[in-house]
C-alpha cells in the first residue's frame, strides 16, 4: 500500500513552516480545490489545515509523526480507512479507539473519533469524545464546529448556534464558521439572518476576493431555495467581478453553473440564462457549460413567448391549447403520462375540426402566426404544424343561421341553402354562413 502523504506533503511545506506559511498555502491551494468542486480533495487539505494551523493539535500530530509505533499506525490506517470511495466509518473508530486508549490526551485522535462516531449516527458517544478532545484544546475551532455540528443533530440548535458564533468571533476571516451558522439559520427559516451573516463574511476582511466564493455561493443557494430570485442578480455580479485566476475563473463558473441549472429546474428560466451565460464567458471551453447555456436560452425564449402568444384574441383556442401543451411538456411543468392524457383527446378535436370552415382557416392562419412571429415556440414541433398547415382545406362549413340559430352543415361548393328551422336562404361566403 502506497505510503499516504504528510499533512506538511499535502500543504506541500516542509515541517519548519511558520503559522503564517500554513495559512497561506491552505488558501492557495484552495484555489485547485475548492469543497463544491473538489470535495474529497478539499476534505484532505482541510483536514491538514485544521491539524497544523492549530498549536496543541500540531505538536500532537508532530510527536507522533514518522515514528514506528503503534499510535501512528492505528492512525494511518484509520485515515486510510477514511478516504477510500466509500469511506468505512465503523473499522476506522475501532482503529481510533484503540489509539486512544495508548494515548488518551491526544486531542485530534479523539475529534477524528468523534466524526466517525458522528457518521454512525451515534451522536451521543460523538458528543463525548468531542467534549474530551476540547477540553484538551478549549480553543480548537475545528474541534467546536464539529461539536456544533453533532449538537444540531441531536435537535440542540440553539447551542450549536452559540458554538458557532463563539468560533466566528474569535476568527471573523474564517469561512467555516459563518458559512454552517447560516446553513443552520437557513434550515430554521431565519432566512434574513442568514442573509446577513454571509454578508458580514463577505467583507470580514474589507476585500472580496476567493475565499468568499463559498459564502457567496452559500448566500445564491439561500436566495435560490426561499424563491428570492430578484436578489442574486448582484451576487452574480459580484461572482463574475471577483474571479480573476484561471482557478478561480473556473471555480467561479462552476458556482454559476450549479446556480444556474438549478433556477432552469425551478423554472426562472430568464435568470437561468443569466447565470449560464456568465459561467460560459468565464470559462468558454467547457462544451457541458455551453450546452446547459443553450438549453436555458431557447427555454427563456419559450417561456417569454408562451406568455404573450397565450393573450392574443386572433388565436384559435386549439392551437392555444395544442402550443401551450408542448411547452408544458419541454419545460417539465408535466410528464409524458399527463402529456398523453390531454394529447391524444387534444389531436382528435384537431382533427374534427379541420374538417370544417371557419376552423380550418382559422386554424391555418393561427399556426401562420406561430411560424412567424413566436418562432421558439414553433421549433418544439415544427413537423406536425407543418403536417397541419397542408391539410386539404374543409369540406364543410359549420355555423347557425342568422335569423333563428339553427345549427347548420353545409357543403363549402354549396351556394344556397334553406334554413330547415325557419326556412331562411342561406348562402356560403368567404367559407362563413350569411343570409342571403
Amino acid at each position: 500500500m502506497t505510503k499516504a502523504k504528510t499533512h506538511y506533503e499535502v500543504l506541500e511545506l516542509p515541517k519548519t513552516a511558520t503559522e503564517a506559511e500554513i495559512k497561506k498555502a491552505f488558501y492557495q491551494l484552495l484555489r485547485k480545490f475548492p469543497p463544491e468542486r473538489k470535495p474529497r480533495e478539499y476534505q484532505r487539505l482541510r483536514e491538514a489545515f485544521d491539524v497544523l494551523s492549530n498549536s496543541i493539535s500540531r505538536h500532537e500530530y508532530d510527536s507522533m509523526s514518522g515514528f514506528d509505533n503503534e499510535i501512528e499506525s492505528l492512525r494511518q490506517e484509520a485515515e486510510a480507512l477514511l478516504r477510500e470511495e466509500e469511506p468505512d466509518f465503523g473499522r476506522a473508530a475501532t482503529h481510533l479507539k484503540r489509539a486512544i486508549l495508548l494515548g488518551p490526551e491526544i486531542g485530534f485522535l479523539r475529534h477524528l473519533l468523534g466524526q466517525c462516531l458522528f457518521k454512525l449516527d451515534k451522536l451521543d458517544d460523538a458528543n463525548r469524545q468531542l467534549t474530551r478532545a476540547l477540553r484538551i484544546d478549549p480553543l480548537n475551532s475545528n474541534y467546536s464546529l464539529t461539536l456544533a455540528d453533532v449538537e444540531e443533530e441531536m435537535g440542540r440548535s440553539n447551542a450549536a448556534e452559540l458554538i458557532y458564533r463563539k468560533v466566528w468571533e474569535r476568527n471573523p476571516e474564517d469561512y467555516q464558521a459563518p458559512r454552517r451558522l447560516a446553513g443552520l439559520l437557513f434550515r430554521h427559516e431565519r432566512i434574513e439572518e442568514a442573509l446577513s451573516v454571509l454578508d458580514i463574511a463577505i467583507n470580514a476582511d474589507g476585500k472580496i476576493d476567493f475565499q468568499d466564493f463559498f459564502s457567496i455561493y452559500d448566500k445564491c443557494q439561500i436566495l435560490l431555495f426561499s424563491g428570492n430570485h430578484e436578489r442574486l442578480d448582484s451576487e452574480l455580479e459580484m461572482i463574475t467581478r471577483v474571479a480573476s485566476r484561471s482557478e478561480e475563473k473556473e471555480f467561479a463558473s462552476f458556482m454559476l453553473t450549479s446556480t444556474g441549472t438549478e433556477l432552469f429546474t425551478s423554472g426562472a428560466h430568464q435568470l437561468a440564462k443569466r447565470f449560464l451565460d456568465a459561467a460560459r464567458a468565464l470559462n468558454p471551453g467547457n462544451e457541458e457549460i455551453g450546452v446547459f447555456a443553450e438549453a436555458a436560452q431557447e427555454a427563456s425564449a419559450v417561456s417569454d413567448q408562451i406568455s404573450s402568444f397565450q393573450k392574443r384574441s386572433d388565436v384559435h383556442d386549439l392551437v392555444k391549447a395544442l402550443i401551450t401543451l408542448g411547452v408544458a411538456l419541454y419545460l417539465d411543468e408535466i410528464n409524458e403520462s399527463e402529456f398523453k392524457q390531454h394529447w391524444d383527446p387534444l389531436m382528435e378535436a384537431l382533427s374534427q375540426s379541420m374538417k370544417f370552415d371557419p376552423d380550418n382557416s382559422i386554424i391555418k392562419s393561427s399556426l401562420k402566426i406561430v411560424c412567424s412571429s413566436y418562432t421558439a415556440l414553433w421549433k418544439l414541433n415544427t413537423e406536425l404544424y407543418q403536417k397541419i398547415l397542408v391539410l386539404p382545406d374543409a369540406d364543410l362549413v359549420s355555423g347557425s343561421c342568422l335569423r333563428c340559430g339553427e345549427p347548420l352543415i353545409v357543403p363549402n361548393d354549396w351556394s344556397a341553402y334553406g334554413c330547415p328551422g325557419c326556412g331562411q336562404a342561406v348562402r356560403v361566403r368567404n367559407k362563413q354562413i350569411s343570409t342571403t
